[in-house]
């Protein structure tokens, strides 16, 4: 049995919701770093439960031996095209604020990092790769990446 947060109908609707807080992220610039903040967490865990859905969705086809590349493939996309969108939003959000209070480049440091971190970890649990180097390559920590990888 199938769970109903894998049922076409409900990923169909996370993905549509996802693309308009996407669109709100890329479209806002007149948002204040908080309701920014704010948003990117939305989308994140929207992600989450998204890529969550379409790995369900395929482990059951699979299981039901029922045809799965369509599927795969689309997952592969949406999570790309997310995973990538929200890296490149972590980009922005430290260069806009990387310097906007003096004496707090530390802690604008240590905030960027918890975040991709946390984006670190679902490109890991999905299998992205390309952000998990990108990341790594990004911060500059070939150690991380190491670990990444080999943990995979």
């Amino acid at each position: 049995l199938t769970p109903w947060y894998c049922q076409p109908v409900v990923r169909k609707g996370i993905w549509s919701v996802g693309s308009v807080l996407l669109q709100l992220l890329n479209d806002t610039s007149r948002l204040d770093r908080t309701a920014k903040l704010e948003l990117y967490n939305h989308l994140e865990a929207l992600a989450e439960v998204l890529l969550e859905a379409y790995s369900g969705a395929v482990t059951a086809k699979i299981e039901r031996e029922e045809e799965h590349k369509g599927l795969l493939n689309e997952y592969w996309e949406r999570r790309d095209a997310l995973l990538e969108s929200l890296y490149q939003q972590v980009k922005e959000f430290e260069a806009t604020y990387k310097d906007s209070i003096e004496g707090a480049e530390e802690l604008n440091e240590e905030a960027t990092m918890k975040i991709t971190s946390h984006l670190l970890s679902i490109a890991k649990r999905h299998g992205c790769y390309k952000v998990m180097w990108t990341i790594c390559c990004d911060v500059n920590d070939s150690e991380l990446l190491r670990n990444v990888m080999v943990r995979v």
